[in-house]
């Protein structure tokens, strides 16, 4: 469905995740190429550990993708 569809997408994945790697992140990209990965100095609780620096890559995405 990816691969077909070519969502536009906003991935934000801590890099120190031991659970789940950076190259989990990063198989994303090869069915959506145009994805915006962004790798954070975080382990798997990303969002409680970056949490304004998350909502502020959500809000500029969703901004620069035109979307309300």
């Amino acid at each position: 469905m990816l691969r077909e569809h070519q969502p536009k997408t906003l991935i934000v994945w801590g890099s120190k995740d031991l659970k789940f790697n950076s190259n989990g992140a990063k198989a994303y990209l090869r069915d959506l190429p145009q994805a915006e990965l962004h790798l954070l100095d975080a382990g798997h609780f990303a969002a409680e550990e970056k949490t304004r620096e998350i909502a502020g890559l959500i809000l500029d995405f969703l901004q620069r993708q035109n979307i309300k």
